[in-house]
């Protein structure tokens, strides 16, 4: 085996190099090549024995099973659940415990998920607060307050798109044309009418 060594003799082993992936898309799974040689179209028959090949190690995150996900003993165990609850469910709902470096968590829970409510949450807690418990509620309560508005402004929708109908006598479709309502929002309206 190679050594270095350092000033005063002592041996310093070498370390391998590996390439790791971690991939956090919860809709889709890895589908690039996992190999050096997979992503070169043609290799010829007479030089394939001279490239040598190289294997891209990826870690579906949101695809780890909850076993897996178990053995985590740091903070990524969060971030790996998240992942995988809104892989199964849509919904995040922290598991319990205490992160020990809640601001670096939030930060990446930030830059991965482009949502910066895990920034403001730490901030509101002025980093006082590591039990996932309390952030859960922090983020279950701006969930809630957004899935409120949206039922408020559903029912202001509905209430416009009934009195169009019955004062002007128009259709539920030409109604929604006036409100601008989307197309693809359109037949949870027509559903409830």
């Amino acid at each position: 085996m190679i050594l270095e060594k350092d000033k005063k003799g002592a041996d310093f082993p070498l370390y391998p190099a590996i390439t790791m992936v971690l991939h956090f898309d919860y809709e889709h799974r890895w589908t690039a090549p996992r190999t050096l040689k997979e992503c070169f179209k043609n290799i010829s028959p007479e030089l394939e024995p001279y490239v040598s090949d190289y294997k891209i190690n990826v870690f579906e995150i949101a695809w780890l099973s909850d076993e897996t996900i178990a053995k985590f003993k740091s903070d990524f165990r969060y971030l790996a659940d998240y992942y995988s609850q809104m892989r199964k469910t849509g919904k995040w709902k922290p598991m319990p415990g205490k992160a020990k470096h809640l601001k670096e968590l939030f930060d990446l829970f930030s830059a991965v998920t482009k949502d910066n409510r895990f920034i403001e949450m730490y901030q509101k807690s002025k980093g006082e607060v590591s039990d996932m418990s309390c952030v859960a509620l922090d983020y279950l309560k701006a969930d809630l307050a957004e899935e409120y508005k949206t039922q408020v402004r559903d029912s202001e929708r509905l209430n416009s798109i009934r009195n169009l109908m019955e004062n002007v006598k128009w259709t539920a479709s030409q109604a929604m044309d006036a409100l601008s309502i989307p197309q693809e929002e359109r037949k949870r309206y027509s559903d409830r009418l």
